[in-house]
């Protein structure tokens, strides 16, 4: 059975207070990954308004421009699935978006569009 993607939820976002109070590195930040077939600016801005809501997260968005192919795609999901991350993307080319949303549901990591 396939794994279903998991969302993301408030109490799973870690926060510097928190980190600093428990005594965990800030390297252990949630990764973002934003994702685009262009320059990736409007992913990094959803993330970045959704971040603004919170008091300094332990957040690190990284962005993934020009991902235009399925095999990029897939490569990015890979990357997340290692890192623990989750998927903000905005891919528009059929091709490629269906590889990041199959390989993410594969890898049971987190994706949204915007």
């Amino acid at each position: 059975m396939k794994a279903k993607p998991r969302h993301v939820h408030d109490s799973q976002v870690r926060r510097p207070g928190d980190a600093a109070r428990k005594g965990v590195d800030q390297a252990a930040a949630l990764i973002v990954y934003a994702v685009s077939g262009g320059t990736g600016r409007t992913a990094q801005f959803v993330v970045e308004a959704a971040l603004s809501q919170f008091d300094n997260p332990a957040v690190k968005v990284e962005i993934r421009p020009r991902t235009r192919t399925a095999q990029a795609a897939r490569d990015v999901v890979q990357e997340a699935a290692r890192s623990g991350g989750v998927i903000c993307h905005t891919l528009v080319a059929p091709p490629v978006r269906r590889a990041l949303i199959q390989e993410a549901e594969r890898q049971a990591v987190p994706t949204f569009d915007p």
